[in-house]
């Protein structure tokens, strides 16, 4: 591991730093990482890369994050999945706190206002490109083409919720495949956990509830925004 990580660190924090600075638009992220990873640079098959986009899907915080860990642990260990994590973030982490003090300081001018307005659409049609190319080598089959439209539909217009969803996703997978009476088993048992959380809504559940007063109250401590975000990274799918 040693050896893997002293010959891989300089190409795997110039990807990754590369890739903190140019990369926008949340988790599309993923599918422009994939294009840097899979298909410029070899470094990890189609089905490995989307093992792990199966897998920091279903942890909490941010996937795109966790999925340059498990790039550079896949390459050179845990030393690499630390590198990979740092040169990922850093540089949004910056960009974020430059733009956050410049929008303070000049928020209200017109054409500050103009320019942020203008990022938005962009955005979106980066997310739509990453997206699309994520799913080509994703979508092989026409059932996984069915889970992933009723999976959409579930999560936009229902209070299944993500989790609930991205397990029912993996039961009507087996259910689809090799194992149909262990996939509809799942299913039903999801299905039914599901059912009961819903009804007892009267029952402290992982819904997180804001910190601090009512909007106009005074600023929260930095305690308490703290708490705040570490229940938001702990809980958030």
């Amino acid at each position: 591991m040693s050896d893997a990580f002293s010959g891989q660190w300089k190409d795997l924090a110039a990807a990754f730093l590369k890739l903190g600075i140019m990369s926008y638009g949340g988790s599309a992220m993923m599918g422009i990482m994939h294009a840097e990873v899979v298909e410029q640079r070899r470094w990890l098959s189609d089905a490995r890369y989307l093992e792990g986009v199966g897998l920091v899907t279903m942890l909490p915080g941010p996937p795109a994050v966790q999925l340059a860990i498990f790039v550079g642990y896949a390459r050179a260990g845990w030393r690499g999945g630390i590198l990979t994590e740092f040169c990922f973030m850093l540089p949004a982490f910056f960009q974020l706190l430059g733009l956050t003090l410049l929008y303070s300081a000049y928020g209200s001018i017109g054409v500050i206002q103009g320019a942020l307005y203008g990022m938005g659409p962009v955005v979106l049609a980066i997310f739509i490109a990453a997206v699309y190319r994520l799913g080509r080598s994703t979508f092989d089959a026409p059932g996984q083409v069915a889970i992933a439209v009723v999976a959409g539909v579930l999560v936009a217009y229902t209070p299944f919720g993500i989790v609930a969803t991205l397990l029912a996703a993996g039961c009507a997978a087996l259910a689809l495949g090799r194992h149909r009476v262990q996939g509809l088993i799942a299913g039903l048992v999801v299905i039914a956990a599901f059912a009961l959380i819903h009804w007892l809504q009267d029952v402290p559940a992982l819904a997180l509830s804001p910190i601090g007063g009512p909007v106009g109250s005074d600023a929260p401590s930095l305690q308490e925004l703290a708490v705040f975000f570490l229940k938001v990274g702990a809980f958030t799918y």
